[in-house]
């Protein structure tokens, strides 16, 4: 920011009154403005940022990304726009762990509205995907890991809105590949998979 201080920021971020939810809107209008084309692709990951203390909302311990180990720290989904000319980050979703939703006083101290429930990453991902969608910004495809792609009503909800999809899943991961003997195969077994973890499953539309 250039600024010899962090208090004003510390200010903006801890005391002063500004629109969240329209900043990101703005964000995301600037972004696509400079970098949009319609073969943009949607990345939904999230990210992990170790804390030492209990304070900032929705810190516990639980698997962090960023050092590959469960302990504490927050966790966001993100959701990732990249065309050729770049990659900014365009929404974000704060997960919360259910321990901070059952206490009230840490609800209040934080500011967490009571209209808010518990949502797994999944269900917060569908949440930026659905601002994009009402939004009508074009996008060729979404992709994203087996956190994502592991959960039916997330693919279900991009084909509905004819969304074609690359999305990772477990190796175990039932398929609609029927084998003669009338058993479903699984994710690993249906492609040509070197790795024991995970496979994936693509979905397209008619456009």
């Amino acid at each position: 920011m250039g600024e010899a201080t962090p208090y004003g920021m510390q200010r903006l971020l801890s005391s002063a009154t500004w629109d969240v939810d329209g900043v990101r809107d703005d964000v995301r209008t600037y972004a696509i403005e400079q970098l949009g084309t319609e073969s943009a692709i949607l990345v939904i990951d999230e990210s992990s940022f170790p804390k030492r203390g209990d304070k900032s909302a929705g810190v516990g311990r639980q698997y962090c990304g960023t050092t590959g180990q469960v302990e504490n720290c927050q966790v966001g989904v993100f959701l990732a726009y990249v065309t050729a000319r770049g990659h900014p980050l365009i929404d974000r979703e704060l997960y919360l762990l259910p321990e901070w939703l059952e206490d009230q006083q840490r609800r209040q101290a934080v500011g967490i509205p009571q209209s808010v429930g518990f949502q797994t990453k999944p269900e917060l991902a569908r949440r930026m995907l659905e601002r994009v969608w009402d939004a009508q910004i074009p996008i060729a495809w979404v992709v994203a890991d087996t956190v994502y792609g592991d959960n039916l009503d997330l693919r279900t909800w991009l084909q509905a809105h004819g969304y074609a999809y690359v999305l990772a899943v477990p190796c175990n991961e039932p398929v609609g590949i029927v084998t003669p003997d009338g058993q479903r195969e699984t994710a690993c077994k249906s492609a040509t998979c070197q790795h024991s973890c995970s496979s994936s499953t693509i979905g397209s539309v008619s456009r």
